[in-house]
């Protein structure tokens, strides 16, 4: 989840300000949320309610602002990437493309990408979520190509 006073230093640093970004304040800030879990045990079903909670992080699931505000949040990603990687991105899916004719050279290439993804990632407040990562290596020779370091999971959850 995003922290909303990272989100609102993003936006400031990308020109949003004055009355914009007090919409922005206005929008993340001052929402408060609520957790019910029904559940059954011995045949009865019962029902418990968490106490009312403020939101600090993330943004109202299912709202039309998300997507532009992770958007938004993380458009330095490919900045930052540049001297190690090509970037793709659409909404939060991300790609990190590279290309070396030795499979040393891309075992090298693709470790220090992965290291500095993810230390973006922890930088931000953003946890690399490893069940959804994904390596592809192409190649001319099946044989010669061989299989790049595995994406560790973090530890870290937010």
């Amino acid at each position: 989840c995003l922290s909303h006073d990272h989100l609102l230093s993003k936006l400031t640093t990308l020109g949003i300000q004055g009355q914009a970004l007090n919409w922005f304040r206005s929008y993340l800030t001052g929402r408060r949320q609520m957790t019910e879990v029904k559940y059954t045990t011995r045949g009865l079903t019962r029902q418990t309610t968490s106490g009312l909670q403020t939101v600090t992080r993330g943004v109202p699931q299912g709202s039309v602002l998300g997507p532009v505000l992770f958007i938004l949040y993380t458009n330095d990603f490919p900045r930052y990437m540049e001297n190690f990687s090509s970037t793709i991105m659409y909404a939060d899916d991300t790609v990190l493309l590279l290309s070396k004719k030795q499979q040393e050279d891309l075992e090298i290439a693709a470790y220090t990408a992965d290291n500095m993804a993810v230390q973006y990632c922890h930088g931000n407040d953003l946890v690399v979520n490893e069940k959804k990562t994904k390596q592809l290596v192409l190649g001319r020779h099946k044989d010669t190509t061989g299989r790049l370091p595995e994406v560790e999971e973090s530890s870290n959850s937010k």
